[in-house]
């Protein structure tokens, strides 16, 4: 776990969906919605895709994922980043299935593969909030 100098996520809400993501993320557990249905993992969602059911509880992933795609970012979108530049966006795969957003620390961006095996870790940031990333994982 690392602490930065980047603004909280939470910030970027834009509603209550994903509360529950950011208050899980806090307690340093990755959460993510369950279709107990169809037993579907989503990563938010507000109805399930296979059987239209609304109430999707939160549960606590196992944390490991694959590198689904990635970017490399050459200029900060926000000027709290531009001590991280180049940094990576990553699209990881989770174990459970559902695609997310996120980084990849712990390894240079030119070290990131597609299909390589992470595992979640958390970065608490120095203005509040925690940031669910991935790094390599270690077995």
């Amino acid at each position: 776990m690392t602490t930065t100098q980047k603004p909280d996520p939470k910030q970027f809400v834009a509603d209550e969906l994903d509360l529950p993501f950011w208050e899980g993320a806090a307690r340093h557990k990755l959460l993510i919605q369950h279709c107990a249905t169809c037993d579907r993992y989503y990563w938010p969602a507000s109805i399930c895709m296979q059987c239209g059911k609304q109430d999707l509880p939160w549960v606590e992933a196992c944390g490991k994922a694959k590198v689904y795609t990635f970017t490399v970012i050459h200029r900060p979108w926000l000027q709290n980043w531009a001590a991280d530049t180049p940094y990576n966006v990553t699209v990881v795969e989770l174990d459970e299935g559902p695609l997310m957003f996120t980084n990849v620390v712990g390894c240079g961006n030119d070290e990131i593969e597609l299909g390589m095996p992470v595992e979640v870790t958390f970065t608490d940031l120095d203005g509040g909030g925690t940031l669910p990333q991935f790094r390599p994982a270690t077995g």
